[in-house]
């Protein structure tokens, strides 16, 4: 039992060591878009009214061509044909709509500020599921992802503020609001493991996509302190032998 309890703590530092060295880039994914993808159309404006853009917001559907350099979970993941649902991280850049692309998947937390990432963790948390409901939950959740990117002043409010929805169906700002008014603040902690698709060549969008799988670092953490117990608990062992064969001669 004590082999195998190390075995499992030698491969928990390999898991360790790789996810550090690859922390940045977990893959490469070439994707093409897939036209049934629900959208609901609004206009949205930012930086006190200067930016304004009319946006589709829902969710994004691409399908994997082909994924390179992934291991462990996310190769079992990112398959083959595999459909990947996203959302934009900004309401002012353009996404790819036609033909295949190339992106890299980075952790969320290289792309988002650190003031805005638990308030993204808990909304994912929470509502992620229920938002691919609907088109309008779905609307919903977009803008609450763009109101928490872009929100400057006060409270979140998809309605008021530095962002806002100015033209479309209101039951997508309702929805927003809905989620947003839920957040209670100071979320540490997510059942989804939260990528980044960031686009190789920076012309597009960078999308938000969420795995449902329990986190690598709590496997690897609880690896390394039952080995690191382990080798102590041997250390000791070995002592108390020695000691008691110098008593006995």
């Amino acid at each position: 039992m004590t082999k195998f309890l190390c075995h499992v703590c030698f491969l928990s530092l390999l898991i360790w060591s790789n996810t550090r060295a690859s922390a940045d880039v977990l893959g490469t994914l070439e994707l093409s878009v897939n036209p049934s993808t629900l959208f609901r159309g609004a206009q949205f404006s930012a930086d006190g009214g200067t930016t304004k853009k009319f946006r589709y917001a829902g969710i994004f559907d691409n399908i994997i061509s082909e994924p390179m350099d992934f291991s462990g979970i996310f190769a079992d993941v990112y398959t083959e044909g595999a459909h990947v649902l996203e959302y934009c991280l900004a309401f002012n850049i353009d996404l790819p709509f036609s033909d295949t692309y190339s992106t890299e998947v980075k952790p969320v937390t290289d792309v988002i500020p650190p003031s805005r990432v638990s308030d993204i963790y808990e909304l994912y948390s929470r509502f992620y599921s229920d938002s691919l409901t609907s088109k309008t939950k779905a609307a919903g959740f977009q803008t609450a992802i763009w109101e928490i990117m872009n929100e400057n002043e006060g409270s979140y409010d998809a309605t008021d503020g530095n962002f806002l929805q100015t033209l479309g169906d209101t039951a997508i700002s309702a929805q927003a609001n809905a989620y947003l008014g839920a957040l209670t603040g100071g979320f540490t902690s997510s059942p989804f493991i939260l990528t980044a698709f960031v686009l190789e060549n920076f012309e597009f969008q960078t999308l938000i996509h969420a795995i449902a799988v329990p986190e690598i670092n709590s496997f690897t953490s609880v690896g390394l302190l039952l080995g690191f117990f382990l080798i102590a608990r041997q250390a000791l062992s070995r002592r108390k032998k020695k000691a008691g064969t110098s008593l006995i001669r």
